[in-house]
Formats: C-alpha cells, structure tokens, sequence
C-alpha cells in the first residue's frame, strides 16, 4: 500500500485545523493506510496531538500558502511518503477516503495526480467541485460540478485538466521533478501553476469520484475583501506570465485590465461589504505590481 503525507497550512484557524487532521487520521485508521500529517503554522498557535504521527512546522511569520506548501512538502517527513496530500485547513475527508483512493492509484497507475469529489460543508449534496479545466487564454479555471447536487451528475471517475487545491493529490516523484510549488505564488494562483505544470511533465490528473471531501467554502478567508482580490488577481497576472505565448500576453492584459478597473469593481462589491472604489484600488494595483514583479507579497497592513 502506498503512504501518505497530509499537508495542512494553518493561519488563524486552530479549531478548523484540529478538525482537519482528526479526519484524516479516522480514514486512515479506517483503512488501515500509513498517513503522516505535516501542519505547517503561518501563526503562533498551539497544537497538541498526543502520540500521532503530526509534525508541526513554525514558519515565523505568514508565507502565505504557496510557500508553507513549498516548507511542508520538502520536510522529511512528506519526502519519506509517496504522495503528498495538499489540504485546506477548513475541509475534512470522509472516513472511507482513503479506501477509494488507494483503489484509485491502483486502477489508474503511478503517472497520475488525484483528486476527490468535494462538497459544500454546509450543504453535503451540494458539490463544490469535481474536476475542471484550465481556460489558457483566459486565464481562468472551469470547476466541473459546482453548485449541482449529487444527484444530478453521471457518478464514475474520469480524467480532467485542473484538481481543486483544496484537496489534491500528488506523487512526490512528480512534484519533486518539476521543483515544488512556486513560492512566487502568495495565496491564489499555486493550485493553478501545479495543475499547468504537472500537465506539461506528462502527468494524468484523474478525479476519483468515490473518494469524498468537504470544504467549508470561504472558512479560512473572505474571498471579496479587496486585500483577497488583490492577491487573486496578482496571481492571475504571474499566471498569465508563465503560460501564455510572448505575443498574445499584451492583449490579454490589457483586456484584463480594462475589466479590473471597469466591471469586476461593481460585480465584487455586490458579493462584499468593501465599496466599489476600494475593490478598484486593488485590482488595478495588482495588474501594476504584476508587471513590476513576478514575487507576491500581501498588500500593506493587509490581513490575509
């Protein structure tokens, strides 16, 4: 059987974390899978877990994600397993989790990533994401699934171009090969660069859709604070840097930032309690800073 390293980043959100990992270690117990949990703390908080196999890993001060997943993943402890499970903090596995996904590694091979079904922890018929696909010259990703309930999507595993960062998958061979997540990425933006990256190596993204987890949608972060849209929309400029050919990146962004500074203001705001103008502050210094800098960092003063 194979091993695996859970990797769960922590900022500001013990309770949510503790749950996390208890999870993960009932699916392991349940099927009886060597599973190591790697917590890798943005914070200062205290974690306790009595004789299980948990290394927490203090960073100092906030990384951001992209960089505790880069921290996390070249630890002893995930390099001694054989695949690396990247995990948000405010989801949890179902107990028969790892069952499907050991069967699931062994139908599809070794060249492959995977990723569960993920429900709306609030809602646990309603799918949060199944699978997607990555729309290159958009710069955007298609969530299969969103918003229908179970019952009316065709069950049955498939392979798909994009799995959600919220739980993925990835043999260490792979990861180790096309360098680890790029620590350019702040928060927004690393799921997207692996997926895109571990396609280019070769790589089969493959959905198993009997393997279940639960995403408590938005726990960790308010997505359309202008702090938040800053980083998603820095990420998708640094994106649209590594993928899109030298010629057509021009257009797109400057498309992209008529938008920014016209449309997506109103639209967000109607999804926020910030204003319009503030909302436009931040986008349009995102695509500013995107062309002065590759490295991400959180606005000043931003709590993110």
């Amino acid at each position: 059987m194979h091993s695996f390293c859970a990797l769960i980043v922590n900022y500001h959100g013990r309770e949510d974390t503790i749950a996390c990992v208890k999870s993960v270690l009932t699916a392991a117990a349940t099927s009886t899978t060597r599973v190591k949990v790697v917590i890798v703390d943005n914070t200062a908080e205290t974690f306790y877990f009595s004789g299980e196999p948990i290394n927490v890993m203090r960073t100092g001060h906030n990384v951001g994600l992209s960089g505790a997943w880069y921290v996390g993943f070249y630890s002893e402890t995930a390099q001694s397993c054989d695949y690396t499970i990247f995990l948000n903090n405010d989801a949890y596995v179902a107990k028969d989790f790892f069952t499907h996904l050991q069967k699931g590694i062994k139908t599809w091979g070794a060249n492959c990533a995977f990723g569960p079904r993920i429900y709306d922890a609030s809602d646990s018929g309603l799918i949060w994401s199944r699978g997607g696909e990555i729309q290159r010259f958009a710069v955007k990703v298609k969530h299969f699934g969103e918003n229908l309930r179970a019952s009316e999507v065709e069950p049955g595993d498939f392979e798909t171009g994009h799995l959600s960062g919220c739980c993925m998958i990835v043999r260490n061979e792979h990861l180790n090969q096309i360098g680890g997540p790029d620590t350019n990425f702040f928060f927004r933006g690393e799921e997207w660069d692996l997926n895109y990256r571990l396609i280019q190596a070769g790589v089969r993204l493959i959905l198993l859709d009997q393997a279940e987890a639960y995403h408590a949608i938005n726990g960790s972060h308010s997505r359309f604070a202008p702090q938040m849209l800053y980083l998603a929309y820095r990420a998708k400029v640094l994106f649209a840097k590594k993928i899109l050919p030298w010629w057509y990146f021009p257009i797109w962004y400057a498309v992209a930032l008529v938008y920014a500074a016209t449309v997506a203001p109103r639209k967000f705001a109607r999804s926020s309690n910030s204003a319009a103008p503030n909302i436009r502050r931040a986008l349009v210094s995102a695509f500013l800073e995107g062309l002065r800098s590759d490295k991400i960092l959180p606005p000043v003063k931003a709590d993110c």
